[in-house]
């Protein structure tokens, strides 16, 4: 609760020193404006990954990212899979390599 309090505190205090003390992504000061519009904070930047986690809409397959500026920046959104990620060759070499150095086996998968 009281990490809750201190994230609410800094957003309306806009506190750049809490902000680096808390480790977040954006390290640069947030009047910077060429920082804070390529960038999210790492709680902003976290909302994607637990978007696709957690939401009742996003399908096994789907892609979410950010709704703005290429990507990099704003809500998350479903948008289309980017080229590279559907490259079947590229998933089964990175699968192989994984398992490899990893010595997992997963049931079911080669």
């Amino acid at each position: 609760m009281a990490g809750i309090l201190r994230l609410q505190a800094m957003r309306l205090t806009n506190d750049f020193e809490n902000r680096k003390e808390l480790g977040w992504a954006q390290k640069t000061d947030p009047t910077d404006w060429a920082s804070s519009f390529m960038s999210h904070d790492a709680a902003h930047g976290a909302l994607p990954t637990l978007r696709a986690a957690t939401a009742l809409d996003v399908a096994s397959g789907s892609y979410v990212a950010p709704s703005r500026l290429f990507q990099l920046k704003g809500e998350p959104v479903l948008v289309q899979v980017p080229k590279p990620a559907r490259d079947e060759t590229a998933a089964r070499t990175l699968w192989e390599v994984s398992r490899k150095l990893t010595g997992v086996a997963f049931a079911g998968f080669p």
